[in-house]
């Protein structure tokens, strides 16, 4: 899995939050309180929903590569099973 700040959701995040924050700071329109309002907003929503979106990923990818987490059980390949003694 590639790191957060890799991906395509990651970067836009990352622009949502400094568009939201310059908003926020009234260097868009100063003196505009529903822009500072909207900026605030949209810095949270962001950011929220960028941490599910990530967090939905990387819970998908542990059950794909962790064989403990998936439903199916695991195939044993029955000539080398039957070739092999017991570990005791």
């Amino acid at each position: 899995m590639k790191p957060g700040w890799k991906t395509t959701e990651g970067l836009l995040a990352l622009l949502a939050v400094l568009i939201g924050a310059f908003m926020a700071s009234g260097l868009v329109e100063p003196g505009s309180t529903a822009m500072r309002v909207a900026g605030i907003a949209l810095v949270g929503l962001a950011s929220m929903g960028y941490s599910v979106s990530r967090g939905m990923a990387k819970i998908n990818a542990d059950q794909w590569t962790d064989p403990a987490a998936t439903s199916e059980p695991a195939k044993v390949d029955s000539a080398k099973a039957d070739s092999e003694p017991p570990h005791a």
